[in-house]
């Protein structure tokens, strides 16, 4: 009844725009901001990153974009089910849930795989600012 309720009540254009704002933050994060401290990284960590051919970066944009639109859509749910629709309860569930569940999953993995903090910092920052942003955009649009 709730999932019925909350499939009724889901604003499309509100999860495909905080989707394309997590996705877009992604483009400028991975090229202008740290593009060339991320690549360096993983240089450094063994990983060579080979210019993908053009069908291979669309499917790469693509995969991007629906795993941004799936994480704003179940953000779209948190929201629902906890009642917040202000930019303060928008933003402390984003923070909660980028903290608790991205940087903490990418940090036991980086653990394992022996990557260095500044990839960490990269990564999980990335995540945790674009599902608050999602947080916030879906908290305050209704």
């Amino acid at each position: 009844m709730m999932w019925d309720t909350f499939i009724e009540q889901t604003n499309v254009f509100a999860v495909l725009t905080a989707g394309g704002a997590y996705f877009l933050l992604g483009a400028l994060w991975y090229s202008v901001l740290f593009g060339n401290a991320w690549s360096r990284g993983l240089e450094e960590h063994g990983v060579d990153i080979d210019e993908p051919t053009g069908k291979e970066a669309a499917v790469k944009l693509l995969i991007t974009f629906l795993g941004n639109f799936f994480a704003a859509f179940a953000m779209s749910y948190l929201v629902y089910w906890t009642g917040s629709y202000r930019f303060a309860s928008g933003l402390a569930l984003g923070l909660v849930s980028g903290l608790c569940f991205s940087a903490v999953g990418i940090g036991i993995s980086y653990a394992w795989e022996g990557k260095p903090l500044k990839l960490f910092l990269i990564d999980s920052s990335y995540h945790v600012i674009g599902i608050t942003l999602t947080g916030i955009i879906l908290s305050v649009w209704k």
